[in-house]
């Protein structure tokens, strides 16, 4: 008793700290398994041993029943158990085999006669229909037979997530996590929400993404037990959040398991595309495909019934290609010869204010001294066609998609009333989608590390506590292919972001552009989570209070999708003037010639320094389950709350909370976007 008040006494006092909070992340819908031990007339038996056993590590549960009759173990990891009771002058009730799945509050009744030796026993046989009158959550478990079973395209769990009937692939406008990260298997649409309004949940910590509404931690299959998609009526302990994708990843048991696997595709027996051919009409050979998934995971004993291991090791490999076609200038206009082009090229620096009127250069070349030393350099990142014709230059640049992730979980039961585990997981996956020249194209890094530790702990008979603490880490990024310090070596001078070859367009010639405008977008998030449920079954209600807590640190880096620059080149400080105005004669001027004057018609950078936000969220929640008759439960409603707060970096405000402690945002820099010279000489 006295532990149990000192418990409660933790417990109030975080409620309290907290009560004033904005709404947290979610906690994990835990599963659970109750009933009620009668006689064969149907009178409740009170006192009566229940011992609830998972099969695969043999770890017991121990529970009495109350004056009602009723028994409860609140918090169960999902698995295969066996359930025995038994009371002095009665016979010893048994079911055996019957599985509890993730979120699931099962029910299970037993009937005692009388007497002295006999067991009945019920062989379930792994059933997973039990009742579940206790909850009117709406969901769908994906259980472990379809995660290990089903085929999947690239291993990716959350296309099981499409088996429920409320969910749909992000797509369209909504697809904002796949464009943000680069990642196509991050996110679900769960009831018709959005997909950022997801929650993504494992072992009972948060994985959300604070800017895409990604899942940061994208499991692999062989790592992950079962989980539930959640799309309505959801209790308190739940959260806020319209949709719920929740994890349970696998652990050790008495037995050792495993598997090594490896998976290949490839192009040997790839056909060509009818219609990619070269400039001269030659069919082009498919590009490269590869894919190549191989990895592992064992779990078993330390300590016989005591300590379980879990490890989990998956490697992902993926080159694509695409044909890709693009109009350039030749090699002899790069050196600034422009005399087979057809167009007339006029040197800006003649120009007669008087006459408005310009000298043509000298044979239609621009003489090597005239050619900007920064455009000598720009030119290494793009390539000169062959000869003058359409689709002159093509290529088949390789996108990579490269990810490593490991997890590592142990499972110790201290004893009965304990038990504890401790989870590590880290995923690297960088993805890049290089464009058709040098430094062009877009790269996606991403790298996410969790530690997750939780504690179970039953008091008494009716009364268990369970803890969770951890915290997340996740870095998930999107900018244009870097090339480190080039435009400081090239004395290009006011864009916000200098490591990468910028955007470089021509508005008339038809030719293609090059390089990559895109700075450093996304973010980087520290989240620390501390999650504590009393359950307590005081005769024919559940109570169940506590609170979640999550600490957010983020930087964010936004509006940079102009930060490495974007320059514009038209052709008009070539052209020849019509007499009495400004308006370019037909057959004058060409925009690439003004490119190598180096003789911008426009240009822009917008950039912003990153952001450093931080915020606690809190939610504090009471909830009672109340079996009013054997037939009728009323479980609570969920608790008033408001949506997780998301961040926007480009408000000039501080952001407040109302936890006891005023978390602090270092408020945004202004917004950058600096002039840039008519030259980039």
């Amino acid at each position: 008793m006295h532990d149990f008040r000192k418990i409660l006494k933790l417990v109030l006092t975080a409620i309290l700290l907290t009560c004033g909070a904005m709404s947290a992340y979610a906690q994990s819908g835990s599963s659970s398994v109750q009933g009620a031990v009668t006689d064969s007339t149907g009178a409740v038996i009170q006192g009566a041993s229940v011992v609830l056993t998972n099969a695969a590590t043999g770890v017991a549960l121990n529970a009495v029943t109350d004056g009602s009759g009723n028994y409860s173990f609140p918090t169960v990891q999902p698995g295969t158990y066996g359930l025995m009771a038994s009371k002095d002058g009665f016979a010893s009730y048994r079911i055996s085999q019957f599985t509890v799945t993730v979120g699931q509050r099962a029910s299970l009744n037993a009937t005692l006669s009388a007497s002295s030796t006999e067991t009945v026993e019920v062989n379930a046989s792994g059933l997973t229909n039990l009742l579940d009158s206790e909850s009117n959550d709406l969901g769908t478990v994906i259980g472990p037979r379809s995660v290990n079973q089903l085929p999947l395209a690239n291993r990716n769990f959350l296309q099981l997530g499409l088996l429920s009937g409320a969910t749909q692939p992000t797509s369209g406008a909504a697809a904002s996590s796949t464009s943000q990260t680069g990642h196509d298997d991050v996110s679900i649409n769960i009831a018709g929400n959005q997909p950022d309004f997801t929650l993504y949940v494992v072992n009972g910590l948060q994985t959300l993404g604070s800017r895409a509404g990604n899942t940061s931690l994208n499991l692999s299959v062989g790592a992950i037990d079962q989980f539930e998609v959640h799309y309505g009526f959801f209790m308190p302990d739940l959260g806020p959040n319209p949709g719920i994708v929740d994890v349970v990843t696998k652990s050790g048991g008495n037995k050792i398991h495993g598997e090594v696997f490896e998976f290949v595709r490839n192009n040997q027996m790839q056909s060509r595309d009818f219609f990619n051919v070269d400039a001269t009409g030659r069919p082009t050979a498919p590009g490269p495909y590869h894919l190549n998934q191989f990895g592992f995971d064992f779990g078993g004993p330390i300590l016989h019934d005591k300590l379980f291991y879990f490890v989990n090791y998956e490697g992902y490999r993926r080159t694509t290609s695409n044909v890709q076609n693009a109009t350039t200038p030749t090699a002899a206009m790069f050196g600034g010869d422009f005399t087979n082009t057809g167009v007339t090229i006029y040197d800006p620096a003649t120009y007669n204010p008087a006459t408005g009127q310009r000298s043509p250069f000298p044979g239609n070349k621009i003489p090597d001294a005239r050619i900007s030393q920064n455009i000598k350099g720009l030119l290494k990142y793009y390539t000169a066609g062959p000869t003058l014709t359409t689709n002159n230059v093509v290529g088949t640049p390789k996108a990579t998609y490269k990810s490593d992730q490991f997890m590592g979980k142990i499972d110790y039961s201290i004893n009965a009333a304990n038990q504890i585990f401790a989870q590590g997981n880290w995923l690297n996956s960088p993805v890049v989608n290089p464009g058709l020249f040098p430094g062009q194209g877009t790269s996606f890094p991403l790298d996410t590390e969790l530690v997750n530790i939780g504690w179970n702990s039953t008091i008494g008979s009716n009364k268990v506590n369970v803890l969770r603490l951890g915290g997340i880490r996740d870095s998930v990024y999107s900018q244009g292919v870097s090339v480190n310090g080039i435009q400081t070596q090239l004395g290009i001078q006011g864009t916000a972001d200098v490591n990468g070859v910028p955007a470089i367009s021509f508005a008339n010639g038809g030719w293609s552009g090059f390089g990559t405008s895109t700075g450093l977008i996304g973010n980087l998030d520290n989240v620390y989570q501390l999650q504590d449920s009393f359950n307590w079954l005081h005769g024919n209600h559940q109570i169940k209070f506590g609170a979640d807590i999550a600490y957010l640190r983020t930087i964010q880096s936004s509006a940079n999708a102009n930060a490495r620059g974007a320059f514009n080149f038209n052709g008009n400080f070539t052209a020849q003037f019509a007499p009495g105005g400004l308006t370019p004669v037909a057959g004058t001027g060409s925009s690439f010639a003004d490119f190598l004057l180096g003789d911008l018609n426009t240009g822009q950078s917008i950039g912003m320094p990153r952001t450093h936000l931080r915020w606690t969220t809190a939610q504090p929640y009471v909830q009672d389950t109340w079996k009013v008759t054997p037939n009728l439960t009323l479980p609570t409603l969920p608790s008033p709350g408001t949506a997780p707060p998301r961040p926007i970096p480009a408000v000039q405000t501080r952001i407040w909370s109302t936890a006891s402690t005023s978390p602090r945002a270092s408020p945004p820099s202004p917004r950058w976007d600096r002039p840039i010279p008519r030259s980039i000489r």
